[in-house]
């Protein structure tokens, strides 16, 4: 279970999607009633009024990009519905301290929180738009699996994505919860490297660094047909 006695949130953002309001995003648009929340990519986001939100196309984005968090709880609730196309990383996905403004090469800072809809659960740390292999973690050959036959179809799941700056400002520690029973946690100390990227790159800052800087939050899907979240809460942590 998640401790949450441990945490006093800071700063809290909560989805109005109940406020009885129906609208639809399309890409670029702001939502006409929450300013902070964007929608990006491909697809489009359906508000229901009555307490729902669904993705549907083939990459869409719900960011919230303001406030800015640095350690946060995400939490939220997703049912998978069906899918246009299968792809490998589709899926329940969440996004922390992201930088992930443009598509420029060194604006893709974020870490990913990820319950794909094979089964797998992950993280990842991206640092670069189309440059190198973003970390991963458990590596490809040690791939976790809490579904063995895949997600199910048609059933609620309560997903939680926390990130926390640990050991002294020198670590972050990221945690994934599916239905209140942790799944997943690593702790990011700066030897988990984006690979295969140029030297150099960015400034040159290292392909290991560790990403202590507050960043909006995201969630993502790909290749849908129809996926649908409610409850979606940021809250900041100490």
């Amino acid at each position: 279970m998640i401790p949450l006695f441990l945490f006093i949130p800071l700063l809290v953002w909560t989805n109005n999607w109940d406020n009885g309001d129906e609208r639809t995003l399309n890409f670029g648009d702001r939502d006409p009633d929450d300013d902070a929340v964007e929608f990006t990519g491909i697809g489009e986001a359906e508000i229901t009024g009555d307490g729902y939100l669904v993705l549907t196309g083939d990459a869409p984005r719900y960011r919230v990009s303001d406030p800015k968090f640095e350690n946060v709880n995400v939490t939220f609730s997703a049912k998978r519905i069906d899918e246009d196309r299968e792809l490998s990383y589709q899926g329940f996905t969440v996004g922390a301290r992201s930088q992930h403004y443009t598509d420029d090469t060194c604006l893709a800072n974020t870490y990913y929180g990820r319950l794909t809809y094979d089964g797998r659960v992950s993280f990842e740390k991206e640092l670069f738009h189309n440059e190198g292999t973003p970390a991963l973690y458990p590596p490809t050959e040690e791939q976790k699996f809490i579904f063995e036959d895949g997600v199910p179809e048609d059933r609620w799941f309560d997903i939680s994505f926390i990130v926390r700056t640990v050991d002294n400002g020198t670590a972050v520690l990221l945690q994934l919860y599916v239905d209140h029973e942790k799944v997943l946690e690593y702790k990011d100390t700066g030897d988990w490297n984006v690979v295969n990227a140029e030297e150099g790159i960015c400034d040159d800052y290292p392909h290991n660094k560790i990403i202590l800087s507050p960043g909006f939050t995201f969630i993502r899907n790909d290749g849908l047909g129809e996926a649908q979240y409610r409850g979606l809460t940021i809250e900041g942590l100490p």
